[in-house]
């Protein structure tokens, strides 16, 4: 099969340079896929390589946070902080199982990790799953720190996914409060400024 024209004109450029480096990106790919993605008269030759390319950099970046995250991992293997940041990129990225696991791995080394508690409930509840499971976790985190207001918040949405708004009303509105108290005072504070 014979390259597109677009395609021979990128491969005639200079490795280093991007147009060579699309070139290499979409030489990659198989001949089949190529023969698949053949321009017709609604794709043209630069639609499939930008396709192509987005595939690749999809992969690349894939394999940069991975290679991130054992790297993180190897320096800290048991630093719940580290971990819960290779929590969130995990939910980020959609793998909530792994998310969980890794939340679980803290609260088995450190069942009064506040943070863990109220991580694995807010995720559960933000998604109305295991609302139960959710509110437990954050009434626990809750024991350990009282009056936290992300905590509050966290506690408020799980009552509110599960439909028991009388129990909702309470730690939202005092979460609000308190997350607002600091706008309220810089706010104050400007206004001195300007009067």
């Amino acid at each position: 099969m014979e390259p597109p024209r677009a395609l021979s004109a990128l491969a005639a450029q200079p490795p280093s340079s991007t147009a060579g480096k699309a070139a290499r990106s979409a030489r990659s790919c198989s001949s089949a896929s190529v023969t698949a993605a053949k321009p017709g008269p609604e794709k043209s030759a630069g639609t499939v390589l930008l396709a192509r390319g987005r595939n690749r950099t999809r992969k690349d970046f894939d394999s940069q946070e991975a290679t991130g995250e054992r790297k993180l991992l190897a320096k800290n293997p048991e630093n719940a902080r580290a971990l819960q940041v290779i929590s969130l990129i995990r939910q980020d990225k959609g793998d909530l199982v792994g998310a969980e696991r890794v939340l679980r791995h803290i609260l088995a080394k450190d069942p009064l990790d506040a943070n863990a508690l109220n991580s694995l409930g807010y995720m559960f509840a933000d998604r109305g799953e295991r609302l139960d499971e959710a509110v437990s976790l954050l009434e626990r985190a809750l024991k350990i720190e009282p009056g936290n207001p992300s905590y509050l918040d966290s506690l408020g949405w799980a009552y509110f996914q599960q439909g028991r708004f009388d129990l909702a009303d309470e730690p939202l509105t005092t979460a609000a409060a308190q997350l607002l108290q600091p706008l309220q005072a810089l706010d104050a504070a400007l206004q001195s400024l300007i009067q």
